[in-house]
């Protein structure tokens, strides 16, 4: 790879938020941009919301190793004047205002990388122009990722803004995990145990954990029957056909955890388990289960007030204020009607129970 692209270590990373605004910032500048990041972190999905976020609904995702050049245009014989016409293929858009995705450019090769830089750079194919308002980005794995990807010249990379993302659990939790129902196992792991929500590419040929494979686990937990036996044995047996040996065997044994300390039964059941024995980041996870747990039960949990108080109370003095945050503000939904039935849910316990969740949201 060229030695822009392998001095992108050099430039600071983003975040997706970061990232997005960068990328609208850019669009708005009249300039295309090159997303980089490691394979699963959700490079297209925050092309996507840059779209959303610009108001622009109509997005052409261009799978650009797969193209050959003329599938953008189409060379017709025109016998009559004796000349060649190119005829648009129909896939790009010939309205705007667009957004235009080139997928894993630096896969493409160099004779594939040709039509969609001309794209990209001049904003037309040959003689046929695209709109004015279309807006462009390319996005591509770091050569650290991948040995396959294939250079893209200097003279090009330097016609581009770069932006490298980075991947961020909690941020992931914030604005895309509960949003897209990610099961709350793998949400509380993730934001517990950071150190796997990406793990690097690895040597073998094995799987690895990304948010991509986590979101592919959550899918197929949905398939289990709740009520199977041993489901938290096959929920661990699938997670080392997504995300790796590594991620699943911590996985694995947190969900053993979770298996004795039920969310329902602390929650509805009032059985408050012994916390004591926990290690911290394990802790950190049942607590951020229990509080989505409580955030999903919403008006019922009024009826289950001092079960709420009895976990709480139970919980180290910093884990108070991370219960709270997370049960009251973390996660989609509405914060506002999260924080009326904390305030109703507050308002039907004793003084003294209140004054110590005003205390802990005092100190958060």
């Amino acid at each position: 790879m060229s030695k822009i692209a392998t001095a992108l270590g050099d430039i600071p990373t983003r975040t997706h938020a970061e990232a997005m605004e960068d990328i609208m910032l850019w669009w708005k500048a009249g300039r295309a941009v090159f997303l980089w990041g490691p394979p699963g972190i959700g490079k297209s999905t925050l092309c996507r919301d840059a779209a959303t976020h610009m108001g622009i609904s109509q997005v052409c995702e261009v799978d650009t190793p797969q193209l050959q050049p003329y599938d953008y245009a189409l060379a017709v014989p025109d016998h009559a004047t004796e000349r060649v016409k190119l005829y648009k293929s129909g896939f790009l858009p010939e309205t705007g205002p667009a957004v235009v995705i080139f997928e894993e450019l630096n896969r493409a090769k160099h004779y594939q990388q040709i039509p969609a830089l001309q794209i990209i750079l001049d904003h037309r194919i040959g003689p046929l122009r695209l709109p004015k308002d279309c807006y462009y980005i390319a996005s591509g794995n770091r050569e650290t990722d991948d040995p396959g990807v294939l250079p893209v010249g200097a003279a090009l990379l330097n016609r581009f803004a770069h932006i490298e993302i980075r991947a961020d659990a909690e941020a992931w939790v914030r604005n895309f995990a509960q949003a897209f129902g990610i099961h709350e196992s793998i949400i509380a792991f993730n934001v517990a145990y950071p150190q796997y929500h990406l793990e690097r590419v690895p040597d073998s040929q094995r799987p690895f954990a990304t948010p991509r494979s986590w979101q592919f686990l959550s899918d197929a937990i949905a398939q289990l029957p709740v009520t199977a036996n041993g489901r938290e044995t096959r929920m661990g047996e699938l997670a080392h056909q997504v995300v790796g040996p590594t991620a699943a065997a911590s996985y694995a044994a947190y969900l053993r955890t979770l298996a004795t300390i039920d969310p329902n039964a602390v929650l509805r059941g009032g059985k408050i388990p012994n916390l004591s024995h926990l290690e911290r980041s394990t802790l950190y996870g049942v607590t951020v289960s229990i509080a989505l747990r409580a955030q999903a039960m919403g008006e019922e949990l009024l009826s289950h007030a001092e079960n709420f108080y009895s976990f709480f109370s139970a919980l180290p003095g910093d884990f108070k204020t991370t219960f709270l945050y997370f049960f009251v503000q973390y996660g989609s939904g509405n914060s506002t009607q999260k924080y009326l039935i904390y305030r109703r849910l507050k308002l039907s316990l004793s003084a003294d129970k209140q004054a110590q969740l005003n205390k802990a949201i005092d100190v958060g």
